[in-house]
């Protein structure tokens, strides 16, 4: 069967002096030009059609990888139905995004099961959702955030069994209390079944967070919000941030992390450690006003999203305008911020053919302005959004 190629004329790489040689697709992967690499299965004389897409000087940069979203548009993981979900998808590619982690908020245990098998179901039927976090139930009081206490739960590995068979085994990332009993033990159980733990909602000691990172966790959810935000030395913020072995989330809308403590923590925090997230819920994408998110009354603000009692709850964020507040708060250049929503999401969860435009690669990429203007998002090498 002959082979078709589609080439990428007159644009620019982002951070790139000169493209050596030509940003080429084949099939749902990036390429060289000429194709000559065995993996590709494809010889320079077996290219019979050769489609040209001119981008007409603009620039070029991989798409966006959010892991950590409950929803957009009135569509929420924790409680919308599998065709709401889908309905609610171009969201993300209209924004830059092509990759999502499904972020399940702490409820009922029928719900999150019942959720749970929803996203799961989503997962052969389209090519954003790449798997689900599970953020609770295992999250401390004292630090619930947005979450309704009633439903939080000791640690279990009945219950975590229960709820990773009801999620098909989709869930990719967990967040967890490490001062919670069996914290250590459970981080080692779901890290050698491939899920990423991440340490979040939680009040504990640098030692208690430190025996989890010795069992495998590696992530922190959105560093700063729902903990200590003290930076003293042998704090658990001053512990998290310089750690290497620790990713970190970030919510950067401006909001959630004050910008000059954003730009303290941008420039100690080792940035290929960084991840940008939105945790964005269902009032993301829709105006001003009252809305239900999992049974609890929000109200929407050019402050935010806030529960009744003034706590925040998500935001109304998405992460392409995230990446560009993070430069402009911590004076950072885009080639080098964009790695933070990109290839280290991608890396931290091991999909490996994520977040770059190198060959072998998915050809998940968006084209932009010299004014940062998101003009098109290309998913698998098929165009799914344009801004005209």
């Amino acid at each position: 069967m002959k082979n078709a190629i589609t080439k990428l004329d007159n644009y620019h790489i982002l951070g790139a002096r000169s493209v050596k040689h030509s940003l080429s697709i084949m099939g749902d992967r990036f390429c060289n030009t000429p194709v000559v690499d065995s993996n590709v299965m494809c010889a320079v004389d077996e290219i019979t059609n050769v489609q040209r897409i001119d981008l007409h000087g603009c620039t070029v940069m991989p798409a966006l990888f959010d892991t950590h979203t409950h929803g957009a548009v009135g569509v929420d993981y924790t409680t919308s139905s599998g065709e709401q979900i889908e309905d609610m998808l171009p969201y993300y590619t209209a924004h830059g995004i092509t990759s999502i982690l499904a972020t399940i908020m702490t409820q009922d245990v029928d719900i999150m099961c019942r959720q749970l098998d929803t996203c799961a179901q989503l997962m052969g039927n389209n090519r954003t959702v790449k798997g689900i976090h599970l953020e609770g139930p295992f999250l401390s009081a004292q630090y619930k955030g947005a979450m309704e206490e009633q439903y939080l739960q000791p640690i279990s590995i009945n219950l975590f069994d229960r709820l990773f068979n009801a999620s098909k085994g989709y869930i990719k990332q967990i967040t967890i209390a490490p001062e919670l009993v069996n914290a250590p033990q459970l981080t080692r159980y779901a890290t050698d079944l491939g899920i990423t733990v991440s340490l979040g909602h939680t009040g504990a000691t640098v030692e208690q967070a430190q025996l989890c990172v010795d069992e495998g966790a590696k992530c922190v959810t959105h560093m700063y919000n729902a903990m200590d935000k003290c930076f003293d030395k042998g704090k658990l913020l001053d512990y998290y941030i310089n750690n290497d072995e620790l990713y970190c989330e970030l919510i950067c809308d401006g909001q959630h992390i004050p910008p000059p403590t954003l730009n303290r923590i941008a420039h100690s925090k080792c940035q290929f450690k960084t991840i940008l997230v939105s945790d964005s819920i269902m009032a993301s994408g829709v105006p001003y006003g009252t809305y239900s998110i999992a049974g609890q009354t929000v109200t929407v603000s050019e402050k935010g999203v806030f529960l009744a009692n003034g706590k925040r709850a998500g935001s109304n964020s998405n992460n392409f305008a995230n990446l560009l507040m993070y430069c402009q708060y911590t004076d950072t250049l885009l080639q080098d911020a964009i790695k933070c929503a990109t290839i280290n999401p991608a890396q931290m969860l091991g999909y490996e053919q994520l977040g770059s435009l190198s060959e072998g690669y998915y050809a998940d990429f968006i084209v932009i302005d010299n004014q940062y203007n998101l003009l098109a998002t290309y998913q698998n090498g098929v165009c799914v959004y344009k801004s005209i």
